[in-house]
């Protein structure tokens, strides 16, 4: 395919997106996660009252989960209460988003064919599969932590005391991110729309992506841009609560997980166009 064809089917792509978001139904995958992702964030961000309490400060408290002592402390729980979430949410994704994403494709795959899934029909055929969306979604991610981990060790030296240079670093780390991701992103359409297995799915992501280069990375791009400025804020959320107050790091929060609802609508609608359209 021409570089212009590609062009065209990306925009093309990205306007059937656009269009698909007054479908309520095609929804119902991603409002579900947003549900969740918004309760927990709630309790993270109010550990001290509630019976959610001793679990939430136990969770806060815990290194294993972004977080410290001083989780135990207002205002400190509020800075430290992003990476906490990120961290809930990493295991979250893996336990419950894999499936609810994997019914996204369902549903949107038959959306473009024309069909109507219901939401518990498609939840029913990516359960079948459950196992599979569970060890693919454990394997990007840990991917992705491994490079987000790595990246920013082996640059140290040359960030320590230049916030300028920091801040550049962590931009365009988020974007090579973006370039991480790309190959992995066909694995569960592959695994729920072409019943294969992890292994077989994942490596046909990589050749699927290798073919599309241009329109998997920039879908991936143009859609996070929806979440980019929240997570980036996030990420200096020291800097946030002295400048206005502790309490606008939890309104970032909430405005970022609702981005991120968008984002995962969009993005999701424009792979499974991509998958559709390439393996039909």
């Amino acid at each position: 395919m021409s570089a212009i064809l590609k062009i065209n089917n990306f925009i093309s792509a990205f306007i059937d997106a656009l269009k698909s978001i007054f479908y309520i139904r095609l929804w119902t995958p991603f409002f579900i996660f947003f549900l969740i992702s918004i309760a927990f964030a709630y309790m993270i961000l109010n550990p001290f009252s509630g019976p959610w309490s001793g679990f939430v400060t136990w969770i806060g408290a815990s290194s294993l989960f972004g977080g410290g002592e001083a989780f135990t402390h207002y205002p400190q729980h509020l800075l430290i209460s992003p990476s906490v979430h990120s961290h809930l949410n990493l295991v979250l994704s893996i336990i419950v988003d894999s499936l609810l994403t994997g019914a996204a494709f369902i549903i949107f795959a038959g959306f473009f064919r024309a069909q109507k899934v219901k939401f518990s029909e498609a939840v029913s055929r990516a359960f079948s599969s459950y196992h599979w969306l569970v060890l693919a979604s454990a394997v990007i991610y840990a991917i992705l932590y491994a490079v987000q981990l790595l990246l920013p060790e082996i640059f140290m030296q040359m960030l320590i005391g230049n916030p300028r240079r920091m801040f550049f670093f962590i931009v365009a780390l988020k974007l090579f991110m973006f370039l991480v991701f790309s190959p992995l992103v066909y694995t569960i359409p592959y695994i729920v729309l072409k019943n294969e297995n992890f292994f077989s799915a994942f490596l046909n992501s990589i050749r699927f992506f290798l073919k599309n280069i241009f329109t998997t990375f920039f879908a991936i791009f143009i859609t996070q841009l929806v979440v980019l400025p929240f997570s980036l804020s996030l990420d200096y959320s020291g800097w946030i609560a002295d400048k206005f107050s502790p309490e606008t790091i939890a309104v970032i929060l909430y405005i970022e997980i609702f981005a991120a609802m968008i984002a995962s609508f969009l993005l999701t609608a424009m792979l499974a166009r991509f998958f559709i359209e390439y393996n039909e």
